[in-house]
């Protein structure tokens, strides 16, 4: 199922973003629950006017914010249980006949879909939602390759569903993966404050993350069943030589949660860059010189991702290969309609270090 969404971008690229207009700064965590109410909070007292002390919401919201790190607003979407029914394809047959398939679209996907631009890099839910609604969820937020979904399942039984679910969806070659699973107890909010910790100190991989208020091991858990969580690719808090750690940083399908991340921040921020300067520029003249100056935006913003290290150098020391059309190659069709197409950007997304293999070579 896929639904696409329009926004409004000058830059046209696989990666997008549009903020939301609030004077409290851009939500990084997105809270989806049931019902009609949608807003960015930016403090525990005013989400209490519309979710008060004994919801999930607020409990999930301000164990984001007891994270010192995370100063945030956090946006909450509330969704319906209903349905819509979309026009699909229409097919004529020789005797005249019309058919058309009808398009469901479940409540969770009508809730998220006008949200995938706000800014957010990861999705929480609450509790209120069925197995089958994750699994939709996590279908479209693949299909549209935005937000970072951690999902939140109680047993290794109910990731093993999940897991098997969005392995079997998310196959598509050379696109990332971007549901988590995350085994925590009923009454844990482990989850949200990893979440709010991996927010505010990009780049992080989500297996560094620990020492946190909530992070305390499953006491029900057996060594079993960390195994089992391993081999799925999920993520739980274990004890790490005496630190409270999450065992992994992986998707659950093929690729690392902090790799889908920072694809996405590097993306966001070379449209945003390029748009910036479409903006504060009256008359960009389809000249080598505009052009030349479009590619020294797009370098400056990958300077400052290797800067932070969500990005490495390429081997020739730059932060990116930008491919760019010189204007003698441009088609006057194009010009005409004020297009530069064929820019193409290479960049290498910085790895770590989770795992050290070594020899002990001891003495007597």
């Amino acid at each position: 199922m896929v639904v696409k969404v329009k926004h409004e971008s000058d830059v046209h690229t696989i990666i997008n973003v549009q903020l939301p207009t609030t004077n409290l700064g851009t939500p990084l965590i997105l809270i989806l629950t049931k019902g009609t109410k949608t807003n960015v909070y930016g403090d525990t007292d005013t989400l209490a006017e519309d979710y008060d002390e004994t919801t999930n919401v607020y409990k999930q919201a301000s164990h984001i914010w007891e994270i010192s790190q995370y100063t945030a607003p956090i946006e909450v979407v509330g969704c319906s249980d209903a349905v819509l029914h979309n026009l699909g394809d229409v097919s004529v047959a020789t005797d005249g006949t019309v058919t058309a398939s009808d398009v469901i679209v479940p409540g969770i996907i009508t809730g998220v879909k006008n949200h995938l631009y706000d800014g957010v890099l990861y999705v929480l839910l609450d509790d209120v939602f069925t197995s089958e609604e994750v699994q939709q969820l996590s279908d479209f937020l693949y299909d549209q390759q935005r937000l970072m979904l951690i999902a939140q399942v109680r047993t290794a039984e109910e990731l093993q569903t999940l897991q098997k679910h969005v392995a079997a969806y998310q196959t598509t070659k050379s696109v990332l993966t971007n549901t988590a699973g995350f085994v925590v107890p009923e009454g844990n909010f482990a989850i949200d404050n990893a979440a709010a910790y991996a927010a505010a100190n990009w780049p992080v991989d989500w297996q560094h993350i620990g020492g946190l208020p909530e992070f305390d091991p499953d006491v029900d858990l057996v060594v079993d069943d960390f195994e089992t969580i391993r081999d799925l690719r999920g993520l739980v808090v274990v004890n790490k030589a005496g630190d409270n750690m999450v065992l992994q940083g992986k998707a659950l399908a093929n690729n690392y949660i902090d790799q889908f991340v920072h694809v996405n921040l590097v993306g966001d921020g070379i449209e945003n860059g390029l748009q910036k300067k479409l903006n504060h520029t009256n008359f960009p003249n389809y000249n080598d010189d505009t052009i030349a100056d479009l590619e020294q935006t797009i370098l400056a913003v990958t300077d400052d991702f290797v800067s932070k290290g969500v990005l490495d150098k390429l081997d020739d020391g730059k932060s990116a290969h930008v491919t760019i059309p010189k204007r003698a190659n441009v088609s006057q069709s194009d010009v005409n309609n004020r297009k530069l197409k064929g820019v193409s950007v290479q960049v290498k997304i910085a790895d770590d270090i989770d795992e050290i293999e070594l020899t002990l070579n001891v003495t007597l």
